[in-house]
């Protein structure tokens, strides 16, 4: 096996040459792995491992649960500037994700198409899903109106919802959701961009609308975004 030092570089610019291709700053561990799978060079390297070891700077693990490993462009301040030269240097070329075959992730980014495609034909399914989520959420709407003020109410986490880590990743959920594309929710899961919480963990609700609410699980400083269903009162 070749040095740790150059297995690191190699590493590092591979995952770098496939963020600027696909136009992402980051990628998860699973995605990784699946990338580095059909490579020769890089049999019999635990990239699990290397991260958890520290060597891979450009990585980080997130702190909601369940944690997940991502790895980060390597040279962030200079992303736009190269992001823009690989483009012009392949303006011909059509913009591929690299994967072996049978590899799952191509599977998901097609039902993620797939998905969208639902969307268009089920708009009327979609405006259905709404009317059910505002009727829903207007009785929390009021409850938490009515006890805003009241401090010591306070609100726990319901089983069989997902819950996240931005308002982009739940607008995405709840597509995904009204199309039925398990396969596109499962990518959003492996991406970390959703996530599950126990039944009754307390949270604080800093924001709530119609449709949905910003929690913050009690003693944490991250947020998180839910259908307002998806927590209540005890």
């Amino acid at each position: 096996m070749k040095k740790k030092d150059s297995i690191i570089s190699d590493l590092t610019d591979f995952f770098d040459h496939h963020l600027l291709s696909t136009g992402k700053k980051e990628l998860a561990l699973k995605t990784a792995n699946q990338l580095i799978k059909g490579e020769e060079k890089f049999q019999g390297v635990d990239l699990k491992l290397l991260l958890e070891e520290g060597e891979i700077l450009q990585a980080y693990q997130t702190e909601i649960s369940p944690r997940q490993w991502y790895i980060k462009f390597s040279q962030p301040n200079k992303y736009r500037e190269l992001r823009k030269e690989y483009l012009s240097q392949n303006k011909s070329q059509p913009l591929t994700v690299k994967v072996t075959e049978g590899n799952s992730l191509r599977n998901d980014l097609e039902a993620i198409g797939n998905g969208f495609e639902k969307l268009k034909e089920n708009r009327n399914l979609k405006m259905v899903g709404w009317v059910i989520v505002i009727l829903m959420a207007v009785v929390f709407f009021y409850k938490v109106s009515t006890d805003k003020n009241n401090n010591e109410t306070k609100y726990y986490t319901k089983s069989g919802f997902y819950y996240a880590v931005s308002k982009e990743a739940f607008d995405k959920m709840y597509d995904y959701s009204i199309a039925k594309d398990n396969s596109a929710l499962n990518t959003l899961i492996q991406d970390g961009e959703i996530v599950t919480l126990p039944e009754g963990v307390e949270v604080n609700v800093e924001n709530y609308y119609l449709a949905y609410a910003v929690i913050r699980p009690q003693g944490e400083t991250y947020k998180l975004w839910c259908a307002s269903e998806a927590i209540s009162q005890k």
